[in-house]
């Protein structure tokens, strides 16, 4: 186990190292110069194509492009890169509202560089809520799967338990369900944060879901059905059944609830976030949701002491969930240290926010901040 532990840390520092070489600016690679229609834009109807023009060839992996209509749902569209243009054609209507395209493109050096257009058809967005991937995402269904099955197998190994005849049927069903209970873990992890399956390559995700009250009720029903299965004495076996019975019934009671679904149009209020910006001091990010897409970020910049701080040249920051990144949002300074920037995001749940900043000629700490939409 000491092993393994060691093991998944240097994992995740490994994979926390390739993200912060990664996430530094990519101004010296591919950089979009327009879009057709413009960003931010109100259209009278849907176009029958979308452009987007670099400054240089770019080519897309596949998927790279990912649409969503205004109420957060996925819309289908195709895309294809010419020389330094890639055309993105719709698919289908995506009906009227505030729509988000993001995309990902790779440079010539072969360095990916993304982004996001933002434009509406008919009117802006009054108050649209994000679907988060639909009326039946994969985290939803797999949570309701798996946990029919840890459920079901644990009552057909409860029974086997107390039948001596059925005991050595047991074993294939007791390891299913406990199989079961084991991945269902994490799924209530990602479920209450909002994020999707690409969550399950963190090992935070699992530790976290292990330890919430639902899983370890149902694993600790689990580890009493296994001693159940070993008691020699029926009647015994029947005492033991029933503690197991019970933490079954407190693992349904503590089963995560979804939280209530936002109110269409109805504003949610500032979360402000703190995260350390290397040994130069910290950043203070305060997300304000308001009424449909559109997600206020103010950024502040704070030195050791608590007072503003004064970079050598412009922060930028790059917002992004576990599936996609909407590429830098247009910072407008407002003070000294302070900086404002608006954007659409396309789904509710969990997002993080990566902010660069070049507090010398040489140094340029990378701070992340997670935030929570919806």
């Amino acid at each position: 186990m000491r092993r393994r532990l060691l093991a998944a840390l240097g994992l995740w520092a490994a994979a926390g190292a390739l993200v912060w070489l990664t996430g530094a600016p990519a101004a010296a690679h591919a950089s979009l110069i327009s879009t057709d229609p413009d960003d931010g834009a109100v259209v009278a109807q849907a176009p029958d194509q979308l452009v987007l023009t670099f400054n240089e060839p770019v080519r897309l992996d596949a998927d790279a492009v990912k649409a969503f209509r205004a109420d957060g749902s996925d819309w289908a569209v195709s895309a294809q890169a010419e020389d330094n243009r890639v055309v993105v054609t719709p698919d289908e209507d995506p009906g009227t509202g505030t729509v988000v395209v993001a995309w990902e493109v790779v440079s010539e050096d072969g360095h990916k560089v993304s982004g996001a257009l933002t434009f509406s058809i008919g009117a802006a967005s009054a108050g649209a809520t994000a679907a988060n991937g639909g009326p039946w995402p994969p985290v939803t269904v797999g949570r309701w799967v798996l946990g029919g099955v840890a459920g079901l197998a644990l009552l057909a190994a409860l029974w086997m338990a107390v039948r001596p005849s059925a005991r050595p049927r047991s074993d294939l069903v007791w390891n299913l369900g406990l199989g079961a209970a084991v991945l269902l873990a994490p799924l209530h992890e990602l479920a209450d944060s909002g994020r999707g399956l690409g969550g399950l390559t963190d090992w935070l995700t699992w530790l976290g879901g292990v330890a919430r009250p639902s899983s370890l009720l149902l694993l600790a029903a689990y580890a009493v059905v296994g001693a159940a299965r070993s008691v020699p004495r029926r009647l015994l076996a029947v005492a033991v059944s029933m503690l197991a019975l019970l933490l079954l019934g407190g693992a349904a009671y503590s089963w995560p609830r979804p939280a209530a679904p936002t109110v269409a149009g109805a504003p949610s209020g500032p979360e402000t976030a703190m995260s350390a910006l290397g040994t130069e001091g910290s950043v203070r990010l305060t997300v304000d949701r308001g009424a449909g897409r559109t997600v206020t970020l103010e950024l502040e910049l704070i030195d050791g002491d608590g007072r503003p701080l004064t970079p050598f040249a412009p922060p930028t920051l790059s917002v992004r969930n576990d599936q996609l990144s909407l590429g830098d949002a247009t910072l407008v300074e407002t003070g000294a240290g302070t900086y404002r920037a608006e954007l659409s995001v396309p789904t509710d749940g969990a997002w993080s926010a990566s902010v660069s900043v070049r507090t010398s000629e040489f140094d340029n700490p990378v701070a992340v901040v997670s935030f929570q939409v919806g």
